[in-house]
């Protein structure tokens, strides 16, 4: 019985989550913005590459995500990145459109797949 309520809270819980962002139709879909995203995540890769922990100037970033993204922050994930291998950008796979407030804008997510020197399972990347 305890498995059974379990199961159902992860069905509730996976429900309410996917509700949460609806795919942008390829029509809709701005190519600037996809075009910005697949750079960032390829820019973010490269400097963990080179090890360059410095800031992305050449981005319009929140203040929020330049706070969030320190030097330490940066060797962190860099390094947890790294350890799967070299990881390379091979092509889009869809675009979301998240769910928005009065507080918060609308969130976009953009996903690509990728693939990694030695870990096969890694299959996507997401940049929002």
């Amino acid at each position: 019985m305890k498995g059974f309520i379990v199961a159902i809270a992860v069905l509730f819980s996976g429900s309410f989550q996917a509700q949460k962002f609806t795919k942008i139709s390829e029509k809709k879909l701005d190519q600037e913005r996809l075009s910005i995203a697949k750079t960032f995540a390829q820019t973010y890769l490269d400097k963990c590459e080179k090890q360059d922990y410095s800031g992305f100037s050449e981005f319009n970033i929140s203040e929020r995500l330049k706070n969030y993204l320190t030097e330490n922050k940066m060797k962190y994930y860099c390094s947890k990145a790294l350890e799967n291998g070299k990881i390379t950008i091979e092509s889009f796979v869809g675009a979301y459109l998240g769910p928005y407030s009065r507080e918060y804008d609308p969130q976009d997510l953009y996903v690509f797949k990728i693939k990694s020197e030695s870990d096969s399972k890694l299959k996507y990347i997401n940049v929002s």
